[in-house]
């Protein structure tokens, strides 16, 4: 086969390769489902790229393959209908504990967002994400004790006393994406649920020394369903 056909080859592949990923992020805008893979504030940039990634590709497709080759049109055409088809199938997921937990093992730096938080009074209103940055932002932790919290998540295991409600925060993609959580003291949780499950924790905060450091001593835990954006941002 020559170096040229290779080349053209080639070409048709990446091509195709740019037609499916656009395609794919326009279906994911068009179900509302794109902003498990990406920050919203990225949104509207990765259509409008997608919407001209798709017109390049046809623009190519029509002005040299189609001319060219129906048996490398077919394949593409072909290939392109399967792998839409599959991926309209199958239903978008967000993270999951286990990449939680592999994450968490292997980062160098603890997640953090809203980097300044004032404590107030009320803190039933905080998020997960808001006591994830003033934990780590205290030097000490005493003021954070014996705090009202309300908070949702999945389970995250830890151990059969402990699990984590937690979130991933994400910076950009999913690819970048960091867990947050906060360990609650929950002896047999096992028993009622399970890893990946959507909960929201209510109770007082506690000192549970180490490796613990400040939990939730909860006092009701009931099941939710998983939001629309799982994310902290």
């Amino acid at each position: 086969m020559s170096s040229k056909r290779i080349t053209g080859y080639s070409e048709s592949i990446g091509v195709g390769l740019v037609f499916l990923v656009s395609a794919l992020s326009v279906h994911l805008y068009a179900t509302k489902d794109i902003t498990l893979y990406i920050h919203p504030r990225y949104v509207i940039f990765t259509v409008i790229m997608s919407c001209l990634g798709l017109l390049a590709s046809l623009v190519y497709l029509f002005s040299h393959v189609f001319k060219k080759s129906t048996v490398k049109v077919g394949f593409l055409a072909l290939f392109s209908i399967v792998f839409m088809a599959v991926v309209v199938q199958l239903p978008p997921k967000d993270l999951s504990s286990s990449l939680a937990q592999n994450r968490s093992r292997n980062s160098s730096t603890a997640a953090t967002v809203n980097q300044k938080i004032v404590l107030s009074r009320n803190t039933e209103n905080l998020k997960l994400e808001d006591w994830n940055s003033l934990i780590l932002q205290s030097v000490n932790t005493s003021s954070l004790l014996e705090r009202k919290v309300k908070v949702s998540g999945f389970v995250l295991p830890y151990d059969d006393d402990y699990f984590s409600v937690a979130r991933f925060v994400v910076t950009c993609c999913a690819v970048d994406a960091q867990p947050i959580y906060l360990h609650v003291y929950y002896p047999g949780w096992r028993n009622e649920f399970v890893a990946d499950e959507w909960v929201e924790v209510s109770g007082l905060t506690a000192d549970f020394g180490n490796p613990i450091g400040v939990g939730v001593r909860p006092e009701k835990i009931t099941s939710v369903d998983r939001p629309k954006d799982p994310y902290a941002y």
